[in-house]
């Protein structure tokens, strides 16, 4: 008679049975159970999987025990059934959605989680068409897996992100430049991602060496031959590499340094590699005469535009999501992303500090947010202020035109002191102190009387006119 089996054992054996991929975490997010049909959708044996730890990001984690892309929200433990969306090697690039099932404590770590994939793939596009079932952060996490997962099958690096028009330009000029030009220029606001383009470029070829940064606002034309000469010293030792120059702010180039460069470009037989950032169009600059020509020339064979992030407010939202999940890495709090509250005051805000302010600012939440979501009162104060002041912008100077205002003065003046005397003009200029006929004069110049109430007297003497222009004004 057959050894009847332990209910543990036998839960395995039902799971391993199915044709729906299962795989099972503790608390610490390490996968301990992995069924055959999931090791077949993740593209790798089961001895390989098990023991690995998932992380709720989507960014690329050069950690090697890590396994991205399965990680249930960090809310799901706690919750009885919590659906969220994870993502296999064998879909390209699609999500799948899933049910996270806790159960009881296997161990001291905690419960742990039942994770049930379903079997169709998605798109994040067909998953954004109902967002009565898909939350905001999941909608954000399902786009950044289907990116990266993108990414791995044509850069060994990560790319630049958003959904925008832009960001799609952007990436096809980097996939252009990594495939073979020498020379990039990459303008863009501080803060919007030029380094991060330059190394994206650089890492994404077939055989990256070393690329070295070069800070141009300190080089003199001494030092730019020193840098340019060892560079290149070094590059002809190791030619299997390719080594590349980055050129940070070679607008902010001092005019030798300008010539020192452009002389060494055309030395016979020299072929650098060069990446550089800028904040201002060099060709612009140049026509200025504010740059060499020449040089504006040499360095723009290939340039791209970064726009600054309130250009493009449509990727701040998924931006901020990356972010997020790059806190998790290494920490004990975990963030499923932002409440709508809160990406809504994302979007409000200007960002004169571009992506890496949004990057400092989720930095911040991260520290300061209990979690699993961030709120509105996790956000810095400086965001809430921005959005007072851009609901209550200052009042605009008015401008004020003496003759006319001083003018209005007198009229009402004159207005009450008639009022007061009845209408008689005599009275009325008794009360004012002055005579008679300069009180008709000024009513005439001011409107309040026809002219024919001025008598011409040849033997008067011409009386001064109070508020009247000064003869060069007139």
């Amino acid at each position: 008679m057959p050894r009847k089996l332990s209910p543990d054992k036998l839960v395995q054996r039902l799971l391993q049975a199915t044709s729906t991929p299962v795989y099972i975490l503790d608390a610490r997010g390490q996968i301990v159970f992995v069924n055959a049909a999931c090791a077949v959708w993740l593209g790798e044996p089961e001895a390989s999987i098990l023991g690995r730890i998932c992380t709720y990001q989507a960014a690329d984690d050069q950690q090697t025990k890590s396994l991205l892309g399965l990680a249930p929200p960090p809310d799901a433990l706690g919750k009885q059934v919590t659906t969220g969306y994870v993502a296999g090697a064998t879909d390209g690039g699609k999500v799948r959605a899933c049910q996270f099932h806790s159960l009881a404590a296997g161990s001291d770590d905690g419960p742990s989680l039942l994770a049930v994939v379903a079997i169709e793939p998605v798109s994040a596009v067909e998953l954004g068409v109902d967002q009565n079932v898909v939350s905001d952060s999941q909608l954000l996490h399902a786009q950044l897996l289907e990116l990266r997962a993108a990414w791995q099958k044509r850069y060994k690096s990560a790319n630049f992100l958003g959904i925008s028009s832009a960001a799609e330009r952007i990436r096809s000029q980097i996939r252009l430049a990594a495939a073979g030009a020498k020379r990039v220029l990459i303008v863009g606001p501080t803060g919007s991602g030029r380094d991060f383009v330059a190394r994206a470029i650089h890492f994404s070829q077939s055989n990256p060496g070393p690329l070295i940064p070069i800070a141009c606002r300190l080089l003199d034309a001494e030092l730019m031959q020193q840098t340019l000469a060892s560079f290149l010293k070094r590059h002809q030792t190791d030619k299997s590499l390719s080594s590349a120059i980055l050129l940070q702010d070679v607008d902010l180039l001092s005019p030798a340094a300008q010539h020192e460069l452009s002389e060494f470009l055309r030395l016979p037989g020299v072929e650098l590699t060069l990446r550089a950032t800028a904040r201002r169009s060099l060709q612009r600059l140049a026509t200025k005469g504010r740059f060499r020509a020449d040089l504006a020339n040499a360095l723009s064979t290939l340039t791209i535009q970064i726009p600054a992030l309130n250009d493009r407010p449509e990727d701040i939202p998924l931006l901020a999501q990356h972010f997020v999940e790059q806190t998790n890495v290494g920490s004990e709090r975990k963030f499923s992303g932002f409440s709508v509250d809160a990406l809504d005051e994302l979007a409000a805000y200007r960002w004169p500090g571009n992506v890496a302010e949004l990057q400092r600012v989720v930095k911040q939440c991260g520290e300061r947010a209990p979690g699993p979501y961030i709120t509105p009162a996790d956000l810095p104060d400086s965001l809430r202020h921005d959005r007072f002041a851009a609901a209550h912008p200052p009042r605009a100077t008015e401008k004020i035109e003496l003759d006319k205002f001083l003018a209005e003065i007198e009229r009402e003046i004159l207005e009450r002191a008639l009022a007061a005397a009845g209408g008689n003009k005599t009275r009325a200029a008794t009360l004012l102190g002055i005579h008679r006929a300069r009180l008709i004069r000024r009513l005439v110049q001011l409107g309040l009387a026809e002219p024919s109430a001025v008598k011409e007297r040849p033997d008067q003497e011409e009386e001064a006119v109070i508020f009247e222009p000064h003869p060069d004004e007139a």
